[in-house]
């Protein structure tokens, strides 16, 4: 199946939002760093015992999206803020990524760019055109 070009692009504009928090915020944001250490103490141990890759990425993703600075911002809106590279459009999705679906998905239709899913959980309808901000794993 042939994927939307767009789609590439917002994995690569997820891969450069989770560099940007491990490679630049992390490094020079003393506050943030000690508050992933003590959410990775709090879920892993100390010292820290990790039983996978894969979930160790889940609970960074986690973090990333619901830590807040003292401002209130989030990792996401700072990253929008310091990436000059984004489109507009691009920004607008990036920051709806703040508000995460969870559920177990069925791909009911595709579209030209995008699908269209049904959340069994809920039994809500979800388009992930790029214009309506749902792209992706995880809707990020």
């Amino acid at each position: 199946m042939k994927v939307a070009p767009h789609i590439h692009r917002f994995g690569d504009i997820r891969k450069m939002l989770v560099d940007s928090f491990q490679y630049v915020l992390l490094k020079k944001d003393d506050a943030l760093k000690e508050a992933f250490l003590k959410a990775s103490r709090e879920k892993y141990g100390d010292p820290l015992v990790i039983d996978s890759q894969d979930e160790f990425h889940e609970f960074t993703d986690n973090f990333l999206y619901s830590y807040r600075f003292p401002d209130n911002l989030t990792v996401i809106d700072r990253f929008v803020s310091e990436t000059p590279d984004l489109s507009e459009k691009e920004k607008a999705t990036v920051l709806r990524w703040k508000e995460p679906v969870v559920g177990l998905f069925q791909v009911k239709s595709t579209l030209a760019d995008g699908f269209v899913a049904e959340n069994l959980i809920n039994e809500e309808t979800k388009g992930s055109a790029l214009d309506k901000g749902h792209i992706g794993k995880g809707n990020r």
